[in-house]
C-alpha cells in the first residue's frame, strides 16, 4: 500500500512539473532550464525511490520462499519417514508369515521323511498294507 501512495504521490508532482514547465517555457528561458533541473532531480529520485521499493519487495519474496522452502522439505521428510516406516512393518509382517510357512514346511518334509523310512522296509510296507486291507474289509 506505501508504494502505490509513493507512486501516485511522484506521478501528481511529475504531472505537476510538466504543467509549471509548460507554463515557465512561455514565461522564459530561466524558470524553463531551473525547472528543467528540477524535474531532473525529481526523476532521479523518483528511480531511486522505486529502486528502494523494488529491492525491498524483492527481498521480502526472496524471505518468504525461503519459509515456504522450509515448510515444504519439513512436510516431505515426515511424509517420507512415514511412508518408509509403513513400507517396512508392511516388509517385516510378510517376513514372519513366510518364515512361519518355512517352519511348517520343514515339519511337514520331516513327517514325510519319516514315513518313507518307514514304508522303505518290504517287510513293513507289506504289514502296513495287510492292515489298511483288514481295516478297508472291515
Amino acid at each position: 500500500m506505501m508504494e502505490v501512495n509513493a507512486w501516485a504521490l511522484a506521478a501528481g508532482a511529475l504531472l505537476i512539473c510538466v504543467v509549471w514547465l509548460l507554463v515557465g517555457r512561455r514565461r522564459g528561458g530561466d524558470e524553463f532550464a531551473s525547472l528543467r533541473g528540477e524535474l531532473r532531480e525529481l526523476g532521479v529520485g523518483l528511480r531511486g525511490d522505486l529502486r528502494e521499493g523494488l529491492k525491498g519487495i524483492g527481498d521480502s519474496n526472496e524471505a518468504k520462499l525461503e519459509q515456504m522452502r522450509v515448510v515444504v522439505d519439513e512436510k516431505l521428510q515426515g511424509t517420507l519417514e512415514r511412508r518408509l516406516g509403513e513400507s517396512f512393518k508392511q516388509v517385516s509382517e510378510r517376513l514372519e508369515q513366510v518364515h512361519k510357512g518355512l517352519g511348517e514346511m520343514q515339519t511337514l518334509a520331516a513327517g514325510v521323511g519319516d514315513l518313507k523310512k518307514v514304508l522303505s522296509n518290504v517287510k513293513t510296507r507289506g504289514t502296513w498294507g495287510e492292515v489298511q486291507l483288514g481295516a478297508l474289509l472291515e
